[in-house]
């Protein structure tokens, strides 16, 4: 390979950037082109204009630490581009504090320390974390205020530091809002690849316990059955050692796979068999359950949420003595915030509050797995008055809610707007006396400030539908007209405050209005300045474009979520179906733990047990039968095969070799079957130790017919005929027992095949 060709291998192999890392490059490269605008649109600004070397000096870092700025976007690691924008922000700083010290009253000019105090707040909240910009424009804008309370010669110049303080809010709330809106778009597409992964996962899990399962054929009961038979030739004999050893490692990695994790939890919340009420009924205990969906909660919350009922409950059933219980939850989102509380309440003996600290159950079990997930968890409790526990959680859903996405374009127009309201305010009353309409004045000021309201509060729901988008530019606009026609009368620099009143509202709109709203306010803008080719490249128009680019990456981010989010619906799906189908598997071949196949495999092919001996055969044929009534019957594919599976399991248990035979249709019996289970059940056990039993299960027209063919122990008939389903002679007594029938039937309901 080339070099050429081996720089872009890598380049093709470099990780995509998150959505947050492009939000902050982005606004660093916003800043970089606000910055070169804003200075070079100001010739006070120019390092060799200045008249103090001290000046010069931090005019000239402020150039130099922006070209390692620039640079560093270009090539650069993290660290170096963290430190460039933290420099630049430092020389920004330090020049602003120079340009404010230098002011001296009556005769100053706000000209350059005002510039260089906007351009300081308005970089760091783009450059910077939230936090630290926050901090540096704190003290850079109180330095200011200092500096206007000691030198100022009027009230208006406490507008300078106000205009800062408001750039810095905009500034960054902007950077905020963007980098909320990543952090959701990354999250989203991080659910979606921890979903996809999941369903991975079981997949494989479950292909490969099929791959052994078909294994199972070729090897465990091919061989189990040679065993079985005996009579082995000796070129038999010689392969036999290598067959077992074959037929115990299919059968270990069986057994390991329908025991391994798959992960945490499902986005499930089945109370019968997570929460094991089922286990807390059976002792007598009443349970009224009734919990809202939670297949919103993200995973780790749900899963701390289930340990901690799990724990709720087995308190009741061990300590509290209880006739009763609920378990009681809610679901509730509002603004994008969603909010868990689970209740669990009985009616036992309950506690003394001081016993609280020393009942380890509730420490460990119920009040750290929330804590764990920023969650809570109280306990309510009396001597004999019964427990409520409560448990909340409050947090951000997962993002397979399945709601639309709607971007926080309040997280930017609240903010923004609600600052720049205060300092249009205190601007306006404060040139009231320099303009020679102060009714028009104010007018222009009601205008602007109902135009602010009406796109603050519509922010709250979404981006700003188009309706909204005109009425702003008109209002606005309109509110412009008037303020210029108020005719000032002196030469106050705020007596012109629409301006950047009017800019602030249109970067808003460009911001979070549809995707041409952008090039509706800037032509209003140009309009309104007059001069088009001078504003093209001022800082107000740069505003405008900065609103234009917040805007698409809002959107693109929002695009991004929800393409995740759909992916991550349809991948859900998937790994819901996966995760049925393996917990069938696994709960299917959960059973081979309890036989010991793989110890006689083991045994046969270290020569430790002869497959000549009569009771190895005869454990060879018990589990053969065992191991092939797992492969054949699903005991999740309906309750009929869930009994016929028990008795499986009972048979192995007492060593009788049962064979099945179960038809292809799942059916439920429309009557009871407690009966029969009780019965064959029984039956296994008054089964001969010596004898064999064959259990088949039929559709015979429109009924379910169970028959159970076995050697009842001598002296055992009697028993076996006063079963519930009792059992009828059908040979004469032979050495292995009397051979009995027990007959089931009732009426069949079709269901559904279930797949496995």
């Amino acid at each position: 390979m080339t070099g050429a060709a081996q720089v872009i291998g890598a380049w093709r192999r470099t990780p995509a950037r998150s959505a947050r890392q492009v939000v902050v490059r982005g606004a660093t490269s916003l800043a970089i082109v606000w910055e070169a605008l804003w200075i070079a649109a100001a010739p006070a600004l120019w390092p060799w204009r200045q008249t103090s070397p001290e000046q010069v000096l931090a005019l000239w870092a402020v150039v130099l630490t922006w070209a390692v700025l620039l640079a560093t976007q270009v090539v650069g690691s993290r660290t170096l581009r963290r430190g460039a924008r933290g420099a630049n922000v430092i020389a920004l700083a330090a020049a602003a504090t120079l340009a404010l010290v230098g002011l001296d009253a009556p005769a100053a000019s706000w000209s350059v320390a005002s510039n260089l105090t906007v351009l300081c707040v308005g970089s760091a909240g783009m450059l910077l974390s939230g936090r630290v910009a926050g901090a540096a424009a704190t003290v850079v804008v109180a330095v200011e205020t200092s500096v206007a309370l000691a030198v100022g010669s009027h009230v208006t110049d406490l507008l300078y530091p106000a205009f800062a303080f408001v750039v810095a809010v905009s500034s960054i709330s902007s950077r905020a809002a963007l980098v909320r809106e990543a952090e959701v778009a990354d999250e989203a597409a991080a659910a979606s690849a921890r979903v996809e992964a999941d369903r991975r996962v079981h997949e494989g899990v479950e292909a490969a316990m099929r791959q052994q399962e078909r294994a199972l054929h070729a090897t465990v009961l091919n061989t189990l059955t040679a065993i079985e038979r005996g009579g082995l030739t000796t070129s038999v004999r010689l392969r036999l050692a290598d067959r077992c050893r074959e037929a115990a490692g299919v059968l270990r990695d069986l057994q390991h796979q329908s025991t391994q994790s798959t992960g945490e939890a499902a986005q499930t919340f089945d109370l019968d068999i997570d929460l094991a009420v089922a286990d807390l009924r059976a002792t007598g205990t009443r349970v009224e359950v009734d919990v809202d969906p939670m297949t919103e909660v993200p995973a780790n919350v749900l899963v701390s949420l289930r340990g901690a009922v799990q724990e709720a409950l087995s308190n009741i059933g061990r300590h509290a003595g209880a006739t009763s219980c609920s378990v009681r939850g809610r679901v509730v989102s509002m603004n994008g915030v969603m909010r868990v509380h689970v209740e669990v309440d009985d009616d036992g003996i309950g506690f003394s509050p001081r016993e609280e600290s020393t009942r380890y159950g509730s420490a460990e079990g119920i009040a750290r797995p929330m804590a764990e997930v920023g969650g809570t968890a109280t306990l309510d409790s009396a001597p004999g008055r019964g427990t409520r526990v409560s448990l909340r959680w409050s947090g951000a859903p997962t993002a397979a809610a399945g709601r639309a996405y709607w971007p926080s374009a309040s997280m930017l127009a609240v903010p923004v707007l609600s600052a720049f309201g205060l300092f249009s305010c205190a601007a306006a009353l404060s040139t009231l006396h320099l303009v020679a309409r102060p009714g028009v004045d104010l007018l222009a000021l009601v205008l602007l400030l109902v135009v602010y309201a009406m796109v603050m509060l519509r922010s709250r729901r979404g981006t700003l539908p188009a309706w909204l988008v005109i009425v702003t530019v008109l209002g606005a606009s309109l509110a412009f007209v008037l303020q210029q026609r108020s005719g000032a009368t002196g030469s106050g620099t705020w007596a012109d405050w629409v301006s950047v009143s009017v800019a602030i509202v249109f970067f808003v709109v460009a911001g979070v209005g549809p995707r041409w709203a952008w090039a509706v306010v800037v032509v209003a803008w140009l309009v309104l300045q007059g001069d088009v080719l001078v504003e093209l490249v001022s800082a107000g128009t740069a505003v405008l474009v900065a609103g234009a680019l917040f805007g698409r990456s809002v959107r693109r981010n929002a695009a991004t979520v929800e393409r995740a989010r759909a992916v991550e619906r349809a991948q859900g799906v998937a790994l819901a179906v996966a995760e049925a189908s393996l917990r069938r598997l696994q709960v299917r071949y959960a059973a081979l733990a309890e036989s010991d196949v793989v110890e006689l495999l083991d045994a046969i092919a270290t020569g430790d047990l002869s497959p000549d001996d009569p009771q190895v055969r005869r454990r060879a044929a018990v589990d053969e039968r065992f191991i092939r009534s797992l492969i054949r019957i699903d005991p999740s594919a309906d309750p009929l095969r869930a009994v016929i599976s028990e008795v499986v399991r009972a048979a192995r248990a007492a060593g009788l070799p049962l064979a099945c035979d179960v038809g292809d249709a799942p059916v439920r019996a429309s009557t009871d079957l407690s009966a029969l289970r009780s019965s064959l059940l029984a039956a296994v056990t008054l089964s001969s130790s010596n004898g064999e039993a064959r259990l088949t299960a039929r559709r015979e027209g429109d009924d379910v017919v169970v028959r159970l063919f076995a050697d009842v122990a001598d002296g055992a008939q009697d028993a076996a005929a006063d079963l519930p389903v009792p059992g009828v002679a059908v040979e004469p007594l032979t050495a292995e027992g009397q051979a009995m029938l027990w007959e089931w039937r009732a009426p069949a309901v079709p269901v559904p095949a279930a797949t496995s």
